[in-house]
């Protein structure tokens, strides 16, 4: 799980710096079922 949101944020990052754009914060929720 933390190998997949890590390459979402990079692709992220990545696609935000091609629009020369940047974030400051970034905030992951994860839910599972009970």
């Amino acid at each position: 799980m933390h190998q997949a949101v890590v390459q979402y944020a990079e692709r992220a990052a990545e696609k935000l710096r091609g629009e020369r754009q940047y974030c400051r914060q970034v905030t992951t929720f994860v839910r599972t079922s009970p």
